[in-house]
């Protein structure tokens, strides 16, 4: 039902003329965007390195879960680390809202009404209000409140992080998400691995691995560990790079003096 909701509303602005559906898809995305950006939650969850590429892939991952979003209602991007639980619901809002917005627009720009899109109305917002009432009806009480909390990917991460019982499950996800979202937590980080790394090395937990270790800047590394840390991995980065050599040239053809 938003599906159609959604596409009706494009229709009846392109109905005007492209300018006014442009006009509507740039404003909601405008919308988005500045929300996000004044929350401080613009930056995507996952770390790709360094600033530029997050920016960028940020851009565009956000941009395709609003799509997404806005035309299916998928539930599980009210996730905090996606549009968050209250932009969740200000969509649909948005959603239900533009349509009888748009006839309005239309009516009043082209003189003429249109009464078959205007019945279609009185058919789908009832449908679409009425599956939404169903489903929140349906789903536990306890989930409800994550449809309008105003809780940001950084604020959960930091909430996670902090009632986090193990360090297995604080090696989980502290390094695999990007570093802005860490940023408050940064010296609560250091200090843990100060005291735990020792042991880490002794005990060789299963997190305790390779992919870990690599996924923990220097800089996190307690002073007495990071030489040698710093050490093992040039080391592997050698091995590789020569491993890597030696297969380039294993397929070069001895005969003629270059690759077949």
């Amino acid at each position: 039902w938003l599906l159609l909701t959604r596409c009706t509303t494009i229709v009846v602005f392109a109905l005007l003329g492209k300018r006014w559906a442009l006009g509507y898809i740039g404003i909601d995305f405008a919308v988005y965007f500045v929300y996000k950006i004044l929350r401080d939650d613009f930056l995507y969850w996952a770390n790709l390195g360094g600033l530029g590429i997050e920016i960028t892939s940020s851009f565009l991952q956000r941009m395709v879960v609003k799509v997404v979003g806005d035309f299916t209602c998928i539930v599980l991007f009210r996730h905090p680390f996606e549009m968050g639980g209250l932009y969740w619901s200000m969509s649909v809002v948005l959603t239900l809202v533009s349509l009888p917005i748009a006839i309005t627009i239309y009516e009043n720009v082209d003189g003429e009404p249109i009464n078959v899109v205007r019945a279609l109305t009185y058919i789908l917002l009832p449908a679409t209000i009425s599956s939404l009432l169903i489903f929140f009806f349906n789903i536990k009480s306890s989930y409800i409140r994550s449809f309008f909390t105003r809780e940001t990917g950084k604020e959960m991460t930091v909430r996670c992080y902090r009632q986090a019982t193990t360090d297995e499950v604080k090696a989980g996800f502290t390094f695999i998400i990007s570093k802005h979202y860490r940023t408050e937590i940064e010296e609560e980080i250091k200090a843990w691995l100060a005291s735990r790394w020792s042991t880490w090395k002794e005990e060789q937990p299963k997190f305790f691995d390779e992919l870990f270790r690599a996924s923990v800047p220097l800089a996190y590394i307690p002073i007495e560990w990071r030489e040698k840390e710093e050490m093992e991995r040039r080391s592997k980065s050698n091995s590789k790079s020569k491993s890597n050599s030696k297969s380039n040239v294993s397929k070069i053809s001895p005969a003629s003096g270059h690759s077949p």
